[in-house]
């Protein structure tokens, strides 16, 4: 990253994903094919929010799996099996009730491991917007005050550039 002229930096993240300037805020994403760039000067922050953000896609998908075996279970043992033509093909046949107890106990067991995983799947993020663009921090590990401290800084950083922003026609 080159700096703009009087650009000195205030903080960066232990990654360098982040960097904190008194005149920008900039975020780099390294990817296979290049860096995805943004950023931000700070007189064009308009709010700064911390937010969570929740993945529930792992409980969607153990609820979705809990109502499919569970319903194949029901479908099979009392429509499926007693159909004649399951019973030419197959023969008499059952899910018996050990195993479909053991189904439902295996789906019960991957739906708390699903929801474990979502709860420790939580993010904290630090979002900055302008009227187009928004950069979102992940900042893991901070108690409240260090967090409270970065926004704090940010918007110094901010009102500092304000007062020293200058309008060269």
């Amino acid at each position: 990253m080159r700096l703009l002229e009087n650009e000195n930096i205030l903080w960066t993240s232990k990654r360098k994903r982040y960097i904190l300037t008194d005149k920008r805020l900039r975020e780099e994403i390294p990817s296979l094919f290049g860096a995805t760039i943004k950023s931000i000067t700070l007189s064009d922050i308009r709010s700064a929010e911390l937010r969570t953000i929740w993945n529930w896609s792992y409980m969607r998908k153990a609820i979705w799996l809990f109502l499919l075996a569970n319903g194949a279970v029901i479908l099979f043992n009392n429509f499926l099996r007693t159909t004649e033509l399951f019973k030419m093909i197959f023969g008499e046949r059952a899910i018996q009730t050990d195993e479909a107890q053991t189904v439902f106990d295996v789906s019960v067991i991957l739906m708390a491991v699903a929801l474990v995983v979502t709860f420790l799947l939580v993010k904290k993020v630090f979002s900055f917007h302008t009227t187009a663009l928004t950069i979102d921090i992940r900042l893991r590990w901070m108690d409240f005050e260090e967090r409270e401290g970065f926004i704090s800084q940010v918007e110094s950083a901010k009102l500092y550039s304000s007062m020293t922003d200058t309008y060269i026609p």
